[in-house]
């Protein structure tokens, strides 16, 4: 399996580690808007092609498989143009910026009959995994209520080049995404539409889905 990953920081810190473990995998080449970000990512693993034109990597290369970590402004024009070259794509949370590029993104690899992912992790951990299984099996009867705990500091994520934004990702968008993923994949045996309910209290005058930050303090979401 020939890998390509867009995105060195999160390819440095847990991508790369990962495919050491996966027999066959093979990270042929990495692109990062800086050269010296790919170039330290990459000489640790022997890694011998590295960009900063992630356009140029695709073309010059067959991937099975692009993994992208990167802004989330980036995501869907990268997830686009990695199906068309022919990857499969695993991407990084949040997906996109709207529904509309999500929608687009789904549709794509649809159509072309490619396997496609977001990477909520977390899934495969094996006490969520239980918990799902409790849930969905009915053995813990019909889910009301939802609270999540987030343990941690929440402060912002800097990436270079995001000038609209000062250069700064707020992590809670990021968190967040993990966390409506949580509630979602464990709770909704119905898919959307019952998250829907759960989370803005629409079933039967339920109290609405409240989220408590690290220092205890109740918010409506």
């Amino acid at each position: 399996m020939r890998v390509g990953i867009i995105g060195a920081s999160f390819a440095k810190a847990a991508f790369l580690p990962a495919f050491r473990h996966v027999p066959g995998a093979e990270v042929v080449a990495l692109a990062s808007s800086r050269l010296e970000s790919a170039e330290a990512a990459a000489k640790p693993y022997g890694i011998q092609h590295v960009y900063t034109d992630w356009q140029k990597m695709l073309a010059e290369h067959q991937f099975d498989l692009v993994c992208i970590a990167t802004p989330t402004v980036t995501h869907a024009p990268m997830v686009l143009a990695a199906l068309e070259a022919g990857a499969h794509v695993l991407s990084e949370k949040p997906t996109a910026m709207d529904a509309t590029e999500a929608a687009a993104m789904l549709a794509k690899a649809e159509e072309l009959g490619r396997v496609h992912m977001i990477d909520h992790e977390l899934r495969f951990n094996a006490k969520r995994r239980k918990l799902h299984e409790l849930v969905h099996s009915g053995t813990i009867g019909e889910v009301r209520h939802a609270v999540v705990h987030n343990v941690g500091e929440a402060g912002p994520i800097r990436h270079r080049g995001l000038r609209a934004t000062g250069g700064r990702w707020p992590r809670r968008a990021v968190d967040a995404s993990a966390r409506t993923d949580r509630i979602r994949w464990t709770c909704c045996v119905g898919g959307w539409g019952d998250y829907r309910g759960l989370r803005h209290g629409e079933d039967d005058g339920a109290e609405p889905h409240r989220q408590e930050d690290r220092r205890g303090v109740d918010r409506d979401r």
